[in-house]
């Protein structure tokens, strides 16, 4: 018998199981036994009342990072026109990855007072979390656990990674992290964790041949993002401070205008209540 490499997710074991029931929850909630969830993710999302929205961020961040997606919620209870903001130049199982970390940080801020809320203040276990949640979501594990079995006695490794890719249609090193998440991964694998999505990508077109998942989506694009973000200020949806937050990530330029304009306003209100 082959030795498994049991490393789990890396959380905090009490944020793991918060992050897996929440994640078990919400796909009991709104996933029919059976559905593969990725072909209509869009669908499901929709049903929480979240506009999903594809921009081409063709430029890296201010961290000098990709943007895979933004999630941007609106302080309008009544309306809750929150929407999540999707690269339109990523591939499709990439965009299903980025949009299931996104609905994470919305499900969180939904229950602001839960204790998995209260244990991801920090910034980079929150986005861990957000990775965990996905994979849990997209890559549910009983039926995760029934793809592998089936799969595992017909082809190689190799071969059931590209095919659980396709299946769940999530990222190669997203299966790969699963597959060790579920304790799935035989040591004599251990090399795969070192692949990145590019690669995988050239060894499945050598094995199989390529497909259109790996391709991107090229979805169509909304109005500029920037212009977004400001048409949602002017309109009262989002606070100054989450437009800041917002555009500084992709237009610091814009950001600055925003950043006066609001000075301006605190200023204007500290002189009100002098006179």
């Amino acid at each position: 018998m082959e030795t498994i490499i049991k490393k789990g997710s890396g959380l905090d074991p009490l944020i793991e199981k918060q992050v897996q029931k929440l994640a078990a929850n919400f796909y009991k909630k709104l996933v029919n036994k059976g559905l593969n969830v990725g072909e209509l993710f869009e669908e499901l999302i929709s049903q929480l009342s979240i506009d999903i929205l594809y921009f081409d961020f063709d430029q890296p961040g201010v961290e000098g990072k990709k943007i895979h997606g933004i999630y941007l919620r609106s302080p309008d209870v009544e309306k809750r026109k929150h929407k999540i903001v999707i690269n339109t130049n990523d591939n499709e199982k990439t965009q299903n990855f980025t949009l299931a970390h996104e609905l994470f940080h919305h499900l969180l801020m939904e229950e602001r007072t839960s204790e998995l809320a209260k244990l991801l203040e920090n910034e980079e276990w929150l986005e861990r979390a957000g990775d965990y949640f996905a994979a849990c979501f997209l890559m549910n594990s009983e039926n995760f656990k029934v793809t592998y079995n089936f799969l595992s006695t017909k082809d190689t490794f190799e071969e059931l990674v590209l095919k659980l890719s396709d299946a769940f249609i999530t990222p190669y090193e997203s299966v790969v992290r699963r597959l060790v998440e579920l304790n799935l991964l035989p040591e004599t694998q251990n090399r795969l964790l070192e692949l990145k999505e590019a690669d995988f990508i050239e060894i499945r077109e050598e094995i199989i041949g390529p497909t259109v998942l790996d391709a991107p989506s090229q979805k169509n694009v909304f109005q500029p993002y920037a212009n977004l973000i400001v048409k949602g200020l002017r309109d009262g949806d989002i606070t100054y401070l989450e437009a800041i937050k917002s555009l500084n990530r992709v237009n610091p330029k814009r950001t600055q205008s925003i950043e006066a304009e609001y000075q301006a306003k605190l200023d204007a209100m500290e002189d009100d209540e002098e006179d």
